[in-house]
């Protein structure tokens, strides 16, 4: 990890188009480096304001098998919250439902 690191990080010294060829020229040896030069060659595409890599690079982390168990993990998150989110509406709704039928009942009872 640490010599992916330290190779990227060497590569991505100059800013320009070729800081780009330099990056992609490291062939980082774990998931974690070649996320990072993924990341190194999005940063320097934003910067150069170069859109074709800049889009070519989201596309290529968006397939990545880093970004995809991440993204599920967060949805799997979002999924269990919303369904807690939905108990606690049934239970409201239930609730409220009581509370309606005992104030229907009551009324009744002062009308009568």
């Amino acid at each position: 990890v640490k010599s992916d690191e330290q190779f990227l990080d060497n590569a991505s010294k100059t800013k320009s188009k070729d800081n780009i060829n330099s990056i992609l020229k490291v062939k980082p040896k774990t998931t974690y480096g070649k996320l990072r030069q993924l990341l190194l060659i999005l940063s320097t595409a934003m910067e150069i304001g170069d859109l074709p890599t800049t889009f070519e690079v989201l596309w290529a982390l968006e397939a990545s098998p880093v970004f995809k168990s991440a993204f599920e993990e967060v949805e799997a998150k979002q999924d269990a919250k919303d369904e807690k989110k939905d108990k606690k509406d049934k239970k409201k709704d239930k609730k409220d439902k009581k509370d309606d039928k005992k104030d229907k009942k009551d009324k009744v009872k002062e009308v009568v």
